[in-house]
C-alpha cells in the first residue's frame, strides 16, 4: 500500500556522529536455527527531523553467532528510510510513504509472519524508486478523481459546482446534463487507474517475493518459515492466503463495489487476484 502525504523530511547536520539503534522488539523467525528478526528504533544526533511525530526504524535479521543483514542491501536500496507509523484510525500500519520515500511500519509486530508486510511495503519502495513516473500517474488520477467524485456531490445535494481559487470557495448553478458529463468522465479515470493499481500492487509482491528468494540463496534464510506446512500444497495455500488477506482481497472487493456503483466495465473484475497465485508461484 502507498500513501501520498506524509512530511518526514530529514536535514543532514553532521555526518561524523553515530548512530544509536534501540531495539524494541525482538522476533523468533526460526527457532530451530536461531534467526530472529530485530526491530529497533534509531537515535541519530547527524539528523534532525523535520516532524517529531515520527521516529526511524530499524529492521534487521540475525542468527546467532553472525552478523545482522539489513534487508535493504540485498536490493541495494538501503538509503530507504523506515519509520514507526504513528496510531491512527486515517492511516494503515503498514505503507509506503510516496512523499517522503519512507516505509511505515508499526512499532509492535503481531507475528514473523509480519515480515512478509515489509517485504511488500519495500517492494513499493523499490517500485517508486525505479519507476517513478508510475506513481505520479496514479496519484495525479486519484485527484482528478477525488475532485469529479466531490463535484458530483454538490449538484445532488446542493444542485451547484464548487470551486476553489486559492483558500476561497466559489460556486455556480450547475449546467444542464453536467452531471452526467463529469460521470462519463469518471468512469474514463477509472478505467484508467483501477489497472495501474493492481500493476503497482502484484509488482510489489513481485518485487517482495523475488527478495525472498534471494535472501534464501545468499543467507541461507527462509523467510517464509512461519507459513511452512506439512507439504508444498499446504505451504503454497498459506502463503496465498496471506497475501490475498493483506492486501490483494481487500483490493480486489473494492474494485466490486465501484464496478457496482460507477457502472465501470466487468471484465476488470480479477485484475487484483487473478494474477495472484502467479507471483506468489513464481
Amino acid at each position: 500500500m502507498v500513501m501520498e502525504n506524509l512530511n518526514l523530511k530529514q536535514t543532514i547536520e553532521s555526518k561524523q556522529e553515530r548512530k544509536q539503534i534501540k531495539e524494541i522488539q525482538r522476533i523468533q523467525l526460526d527457532p530451530d536455527k536461531k534467526i530472529s528478526i530485530i526491530i529497533g528504533e534509531i537515535s541519530d544526533k547527524s539528523i534532525k527531523q523535520a516532524s517529531k511525530r515520527y521516529s526511524l526504524a530499524h529492521v534487521i535479521l540475525k542468527k546467532e553467532g553472525e552478523s545482522a543483514i539489513d534487508i535493504r542491501e540485498v536490493l541495494n536500496v538501503k538509503n530507504i528510510r523506515i519509520a514507526f507509523s504513528k496510531e491512527s484510525d486515517e492511516l494503515p500500519d503498514w505503507y509506503y510513504s510516496y512523499e517522503s520515500k519512507a516505509i511505515m511500519i508499526p512499532r509492535k509486530w503481531k507475528s514473523p509472519k509480519d515480515l512478509l508486510k515489509f517485504v511488500h511495503e519495500l517492494g513499493h519502495a523499490v517500485l517508486c524508486l525505479e519507476h517513478p513516473d508510475i506513481d505520479r500517474k496514479k496519484w495525479k488520477l486519484k485527484r482528478r478523481i477525488g475532485d469529479i467524485l466531490f463535484k458530483i456531490y454538490t449538484i445532488e445535494e446542493k444542485g451547484v459546482v464548487y470551486k476553489t481559487k486559492g483558500r476561497i470557495f466559489t460556486s455556480r448553478p450547475a449546467f444542464k446534463g453536467e452531471k452526467e458529463k463529469l460521470e462519463k468522465n469518471l468512469k474514463t479515470l477509472y478505467h484508467e487507474l483501477l489497472p495501474l493499481e493492481a500493476r503497482i500492487e502484484r509488482g510489489a509482491w513481485a518485487i517482495g517475493l523475488n527478495l525472498v528468494r534471494a535472501i534464501k540463496r545468499k543467507y541461507k534464510i527462509d523467510l517464509l518459515k512461519p507459513f511452512r506446512g506439512k507439504n508444498s500444497e499446504e505451504t503454497m495455500k498459506n502463503l496465498e492466503d496471506f497475501v490475498h488477506g493483506y492486501s490483494l482481497g481487500s483490493y480486489e472487493l473494492a474494485l466490486r463495489d465501484k464496478i457496482e456503483k460507477y457502472k465501470l466495465d466487468k471484465k476488470l473484475m480479477g485484475i487484483f487476484t487473478k494474477k495472484h497465485k502467479k507471483e506468489v508461484n513464481n
